[in-house]
Formats: C-alpha cells, sequence, structure tokens
C-alpha cells in the first residue's frame, strides 16, 4: 500500500442528501473566482437544475472558467437550447458519447461517464457517492 501524506487544515462535511448538497454547490459556484470543473452523468433541467445551470452562466460571465462535461446518455435530456446558451456565456461544455443507440451490438456502446464531481478554485471538492446516497464536500483552508 502506498503512503499518503494529507495536507493539514482540510475539512471534510457529509452532506445526506440534495436538500443539502445543491445549496452548497450554489454557494461554491457563487464564490468561485478562477474556475469551476463539473462532470456529472445526470443534470436535470427542472427546478434545482436551472439554478444550478443559472450560477454556472453568472460565473462564466464575471471571468470565472467553467468547464462541464455531462453524459451523452444520462443527460440525453438537458435541452439543447440551455446547452447553447452555456456556450454563449463563455462555459465549456462537453457531452461524453452522446451517440447512444441501442441497437448497436456492441458492448461498448454502454460505457459511460458516471462520475459526479465538482472542484471549484482547486480548493472545494463536492463528490457525490450515487444520486441520492452520501455527498461530501471538501474544503481547503
Amino acid at each position: 500500500m502506498r503512503n499518503f501524506h494529507f495536507v493539514d487544515n482540510n475539512q471534510i462535511t457529509l452532506l445526506h442528501n440534495g436538500d443539502e448538497y445543491f445549496p452548497e454547490l450554489e454557494a461554491a459556484i457563487e464564490k468561485a473566482q478562477i474556475e469551476i470543473h463539473i462532470e456529472t452523468y445526470i443534470f436535470e433541467y427542472d427546478a434545482v437544475g436551472s439554478r444550478i445551470s443559472a450560477a454556472l452562466k453568472r460565473a462564466a460571465q464575471r471571468g470565472v472558467t467553467v468547464h462541464l462535461l455531462l453524459d451523452g446518455f444520462g443527460s440525453q435530456d438537458f435541452p439543447r437550447k440551455e446547452i447553447d446558451s452555456m456556450l454563449q456565456s463563455g462555459m465549456k461544455v462537453l457531452i461524453f458519447r452522446p451517440e447512444f443507440i441501442f441497437s448497436m451490438p456492441r458492448r461498448y456502446r454502454l460505457r459511460r461517464m458516471h462520475r459526479k464531481l465538482v472542484i471549484v478554485d482547486a480548493q472545494t471538492a463536492l463528490s457525490a457517492a450515487s444520486i441520492s446516497l452520501m455527498i461530501s464536500i471538501i474544503r481547503k483552508n
């Protein structure tokens, strides 16, 4: 086993559900000054998703570099019009494997990007174990 060197003055907070997670996510986006990296399997454009999308666009418009990676299957219902709006705001949006065709007789077609990860200014990280299970936030002081 490798020896790990942990940096002092870090904090981990367990968030139990979306009611705790999404306000933390939105607050981290609003505080961002340099960069935001988000990788997610599912990005729903519902009431919460539209708030997160608006916060990301505001961040890009104030000069924060925003990178968003969506899975082409998990986020297939995310509106193209909203993606275009994100791009116009200055965000960088990438869709992982948008070509999900059930008739393709290949096993590789099921390979998806299931990450749920957010990194803000290389200081704050939010990571989800699953869509509805433990979500943690790590802050470097």
